[in-house]
């Protein structure tokens, strides 16, 4: 893939630059972004033909102990786009050792010969993951994964990723469980706006806008480590309420959007979850774009700026016969 002017290797960088994390830009914000059904068969190009845009990077659910998605890695290279996959060790972090598995999937993933975004164990801070408690010893598999990875797959950039959930009585809760800078090339957070919280219509949801929600991790991390939105959510129907909410989608979505540029240029990233959690039986909120005419052309206009990357390119030596 031809190489992008807004990218630079790390022998490109003008002296007194600040050092670019793996597979940073200098400049923009990478869109991305999760499509049901996915897999081989993901209808990538339907989705970029209706919004108008080609997207960097696509990401995908693996859990610990099943193989690495060889198949759907290469669906999405074949498209010019590089995976990000949310690598959850669901049955606990007992099972993840350094071991045979690990070290295959690892050198797997070199093998694809592109750039890998690896989110491990994402939504760490949420009592609902397997993965929640101890702190200490989730640090502890963070820090086996990463050196993996840093040893068997250079292509693969760690992404520690939070949820950003409403906390009545305080700020979230993240910094328990963050493994230290030298483990972790990207920082991330998922941030789901919603008219209501855990189906109660007395939990109102939108009070807690997503500005604030990003605001809170930035401050925090932005400084040492590029921000990465993992996932982001708007609303356009809410099974709580029982009807369509479009507007609370197109206010949502472009109050954040338009945002990034101006007060979070350290967001290097933004990945767009879309998918209608009540038909895939997940959850009570439709966010998918592509199912509401009104949504669809708000999102299209809105990555229609230049500041949205593209493409994420890597260098030749990336490719297994030479890495």
């Amino acid at each position: 893939m031809a190489l992008c002017g807004l990218f630079l290797l790390p022998s490109q960088r003008a002296a007194g630059s600040p050092r670019l994390a793996k597979f940073e830009p200098a400049r923009g914000c990478y869109l991305g972004a999760h499509l049901r059904p996915v897999g081989p068969g993901a209808d990538i190009r339907r989705f970029e033909a209706m919004t108008g845009r080609k997207h960097a990077s696509y990401f995908h659910y693996v859990g610990y102990g099943r193989p690495f998605p060889t198949a759907w890695v290469e669906h999405v290279k074949s498209l010019g786009a590089v995976p990000h996959i949310a690598f959850e060790p669901n049955r606990g972090l007992q099972e993840v050792q350094d071991g045979p598995y690990l070290r295959r999937w690892a050198r797997a993933a070199r093998a694809a010969g592109c750039p890998i975004f690896l989110r491990w164990a994402s939504e760490m801070n949420g009592h609902w993951t397997a993965y929640h408690a101890p702190a200490s010893l989730y640090i502890e598999k963070f820090r086996l994964v990463h050196r993996v990875m840093a040893q068997e797959a250079p292509n693969v950039a760690m992404v520690w990723t939070v949820f950003y959930y409403h906390r009545r009585g305080g700020p979230m809760r993240f910094r328990a469980w963050y493994p230290g800078d030298a483990y972790v090339d990207w920082v991330g957070v998922n941030i789901y706006s919603v008219c209501h919280y855990s189906g109660s219509l007395r939990l109102k949801g939108h009070e807690t806008d997503c500005i604030r929600a990003l605001s809170e991790f930035y401050r925090e991390y932005a400084a040492r480590k590029p921000v990465q939105i993992s996932e982001f959510g708007a609303t356009h129907f809410c099974q709580v309420e029982g009807k369509p909410r479009p507007e609370f989608a197109i206010q949502t979505m472009t109050l954040f959007y338009r945002s990034l540029q101006k007060r979070f240029p350290r967001v290097k990233m933004v990945n767009l979850f879309n998918v209608n959690t009540i038909k895939a039986g997940l959850a009570r909120n439709d966010y998918s774009v592509t199912s509401d005419p009104k949504v669809l052309n708000t999102y299209r206009r809105l990555i229609q700026d230049p500041y949205f990357l593209s493409e994420v390119p890597w260098p030749d030596d990336l490719s297994p016969e030479d890495s």
